[in-house]
C-alpha cells in the first residue's frame, strides 16, 4: 500500500512539474517574443565573444538585460531534469533549443535583436538551475536515508 501512494506522489508531482514548466516557458516565450513591440529593422549581433566582454569584462554585469537573460533560464535548468527527467547533456541541449528558437523568433518576428551572447547566457544559467537540482536531489537523497535510518 506504501508503495502505491508512493508512485502515485511520484506521478501527481511529475504532473505537476511539468505544468510549472509549461507555464514558465509560456512566460519566458510572452516575455521575450509575445509583448514586445517591433523594431524598424532586424538585427543580428554576431560578435559573441566581444559582447560578452563588453558586458562582463568591463563591469556591465548589473546591466538589467544581460542580468535578465542570465536569470531568466535558471528555473528552465531546474525544472527541465524535474519535469522531463533530462540529465544535464539533455538540459543543456533542451536549453540551447529553447534559446535558440527564442533568437529565431525575435530576429523573424523583428520584436528584438537576434544575439547569440544571449543564448550563451541563458545556457550558462540554465546550468546554474540544474545544479541548484541536483543539489536539491543529492540532499532530499540524504534528508531519506537519514530519517529511514533513524526510524529503525
Amino acid at each position: 500500500m506504501v508503495a502505491h501512494s508512493r508512485s502515485k506522489d511520484v506521478r501527481s508531482g511529475r504532473v505537476l512539474s511539468v505544468g510549472l514548466l509549461a507555464a514558465y516557458v509560456a512566460v519566458v516565450l510572452a516575455g521575450t517574443v509575445a509583448v514586445r513591440s517591433r523594431v524598424a529593422k532586424r538585427v543580428v549581433h554576431p560578435d559573441v565573444v566581444g559582447r560578452l566582454w563588453r558586458l562582463f569584462g568591463q563591469g556591465h554585469a548589473l546591466d538589467p538585460e544581460p542580468l535578465a537573460n542570465m536569470l531568466m533560464f535558471v528555473p528552465v535548468g531546474f525544472l527541465f531534469p524535474v519535469a522531463l527527467g533530462l540529465g544535464l547533456g539533455g538540459t543543456l541541449l533542451a536549453s540551447l533549443a529553447l534559446s535558440g528558437c527564442i533568437e529565431t523568433a525575435q530576429y523573424l518576428l523583428a520584436c528584438g535583436e537576434c544575439e547569440p551572447a544571449d543564448v550563451v547566457l541563458n545556457v550558462a544559467s540554465s546550468l546554474v538551475g540544474y545544479g541548484a537540482w541536483w543539489l536539491t536531489r543529492q540532499s532530499l537523497t540524504r534528508l531519506g536515508k537519514r530519517s529511514r535510518h533513524c526510524g529503525e
